[in-house]
């Protein structure tokens, strides 16, 4: 009882002698003190859940709306009170979480990265030239409904000094990638990582540089990024 507040005790007290008792023999009064006390911990418990779902609902709002200011605006020019109110969050929610602006643009960068990953699987079935068309065709796609990531990617490139430590999770994942592609290819590590790297080229920069695309092809937008992916 001494982790409970002097007011909590009191009232536990006084709920356990049920207000009006005089006498209680010493066994029920531990029964009752004992079984308020286990009320009070299991709805503690409760509120501390309910406090981590709110807190993970808020971590999310917060990528979410800085995936759509930073693909925009990029670091430099992305406002953190807009960030704010498209989470429809306290802006100091976002200092909490993530320490300052630069740490929720990693952060969201990350977190997009992780989607592409989850989300295109590397094939499974064919040859390795059917594995290649398969998993070029799904990256392009991938790019060209999700064009955040590609411009998350850029402004990354741009306004992060050359040479940044990229934090080790995101390391240990595509360093994760390269195995499973070796495996799934039937390839040396290091060729994986080499081959792995151009298909990524060959899937995205279509779609990174959608204005040499069109004006090489000679075509509308559309249909040169459906020529590029064929090719």
């Amino acid at each position: 009882l001494h982790r409970v507040d002097r007011r909590q005790r009191q009232m536990c007290i006084r709920d356990s002698l049920d207000c009006h008792a005089t006498t209680i023999p010493t066994n029920q009064l531990v029964g009752q003190l004992s079984s308020w006390l286990h009320r009070w911990l299991v709805t503690r418990r409760v509120k501390n859940m309910t406090i981590s779902a709110q807190a993970a609902r808020t971590r999310e709002a917060l990528l979410v709306a800085g995936r759509t200011e930073f693909a925009e605006h990029g670091l430099a020019g992305a406002r953190t009170d807009r960030i704010a109110a498209l989470a429809q969050v306290n802006k100091q929610r976002m200092y909490a979480y993530f320490g300052n602006k630069e740490g929720l643009f990693t952060a969201v960068v990350a977190d997009a990265l992780n989607d592409l990953l989850e989300i295109v699987a590397l094939p499974n079935q064919g040859t390795r030239t059917e594995k290649v068309i398969e998993y070029v065709t799904s990256v392009a796609t991938y790019h060209r409904q999700h064009p955040e990531l590609l411009r998350l990617l850029q402004w990354e490139a741009l306004e992060l000094r050359p040479g940044n430590e990229i934090d080790s999770e995101r390391r240990e994942k595509y360093s994760n990638k390269v195995d499973s592609f070796a495996d799934a290819f039937g390839l040396q590590r290091s060729q994986a990582a080499h081959m792995l790297h151009a298909i990524i080229g060959l899937a995205a920069w279509p779609v990174a540089i959608p204005q040499l695309t069109q004006l090489i092809l000679g075509q509308t937008l559309d249909t040169a990024l459906d020529t590029a992916v064929q090719w």
